[in-house]
């Protein structure tokens, strides 16, 4: 919820029988101001949602890229209008965004995970800037995580403080083992 509305993601069926990225906005009587959309030949869903203080609305999750998910994070405008910026991340298998927090300054961080044939999944953490969504030092960057032997890491919540903190909260399949620990 935010200053001018709320706003949701998930996903939505399409004509073609598949499953859009969808992210729609509500003024606060429950009308309908917005919905946008990312159809792709496969699965999209949006997995988590902010708006920052201007109510523009951020979204993440994964789209299908043909092959594999693909890591998408979309910004949208208060109004409606074309997206701001939209960062889509591809190690070359499957990549989510799962949880996004938007510091005071309006920048983004992401945690999700991401594929590899070497480390299986990865935990994940971006920080994209507030105005155009560069993933690059200094306004922003990204980090991958592996604990080791090939054991299945994946952020699940990320949130922050007014000192910079940041905090998140993940989930390590230990495969020798065949059991989950949590990690923050």
């Amino acid at each position: 919820m935010g200053t001018d509305g709320i706003a949701v993601t998930g996903e939505s069926q399409n004509a073609a029988a598949d499953f859009d990225f969808v992210t729609v906005k509500f003024t606060l009587d429950g009308i309908k101001s917005w919905e946008k959309r990312y159809s792709d030949s496969g699965n999209g869903k949006g997995l988590d949602i902010a708006m920052d203080a201007s109510g523009n609305v951020v979204a993440t999750g994964y789209i299908y890229n043909g092959t594999d998910w693909d890591h998408y994070t979309v910004k949208y405008p208060s109004a409606d209008g074309p997206a701001i910026w939209i960062k889509i991340r591809d190690r070359g298998h499957d990549d989510e965004g799962r949880s996004l927090w938007l510091d005071s300054a309006g920048n983004v961080y992401v945690t999700g995970s991401s594929f590899s044939l070497t480390t299986n999944k990865d935990l994940t953490v971006t920080r994209y800037a507030a105005a155009n969504g560069d993933d690059t030092a200094p306004a922003g960057w990204h980090v991958d995580y592996n604990t080791a032997n090939g054991n299945s890491d994946v952020g699940v919540k990320i949130v922050g403080d007014d000192a910079g903190d940041i905090f998140v909260t993940s989930i390590t399949h230990i495969n020798a083992e065949s059991f989950d620990d949590i990690h923050t």
